[in-house]
């Protein structure tokens, strides 16, 4: 019997980790697009706001980070965007996410005039409120992972910015989508503790 009881108890509290990022899912599925989703739709917004993630020993862009940019990109050389705002932290001396996502966006392509880069961002909420009350977004196209978009949309929109968001494509093996959706799971409930 005692057993059942914690074998239960841990299911509900399990239930009660994820809830807020199920809800949060169920919420925000409407607007993620997959890139041809995005295309067929032809959904224009001026801005994309490409959110940061870590960078290699060397200063270069970690794989998570160039797929994001890549997604960026693409959507300025199918004429969905003209402005695009790499959003990211600087941990000097090496750790400069903006300044790396801003050489993979030049080395796809885009013209350093449609470039802007925001270096003060060390969460997603600061990702959000910086693009609005910094460089008065207020419509945007939020790419990053699929697993992160949900959490990123509702922050963005807490912070007055009307979004849509475009999930990269899946390159990730099943440990690392893993970590990354567990990870998730603290990163929403502290952004929820945060707005509290």
């Amino acid at each position: 019997m005692r057993i059942k009881v914690f074998i239960l108890c841990l299911a509900l509290a399990l239930f009660l980790l994820i809830l807020p990022r199920l809800v949060l899912g169920l919420v925000y599925q409407g607007k993620i697009y997959s890139q041809a989703l995005l295309l067929k739709g032809q959904l224009y917004h001026p801005w994309v706001l490409v959110l940061g993630a870590g960078v290699r020993e060397d200063g270069k862009a970690s794989n998570i980070l160039f797929d994001r940019v890549k997604t960026a990109a693409e959507l300025y050389h199918q004429g969905l965007s003209t402005h695009f705002l790499m959003s990211g932290a600087i941990h000097p001396p090496q750790e400069n996410e903006p300044k790396a996502m801003k050489e993979v966006a030049l080395a796809l392509g885009l013209p350093k005039e449609v470039i802007f880069l925001d270096g003060e961002a060390f969460n997603t909420r600061q990702n959000c409120e910086n693009a609005a009350q910094v460089f008065k977004l207020k419509q945007a196209i939020v790419v990053s992972q699929a697993f992160h978009l949900p959490r990123a949309l509702w922050l963005c929109e807490a912070a007055g910015i009307e979004v849509i968001a475009l999930a990269t494509p899946e390159t990730y093996g099943f440990k690392s989508r893993l970590y990354y959706e567990a990870r998730e799971v603290l990163a929403t409930w502290k952004a929820l503790l945060e707005r509290l």
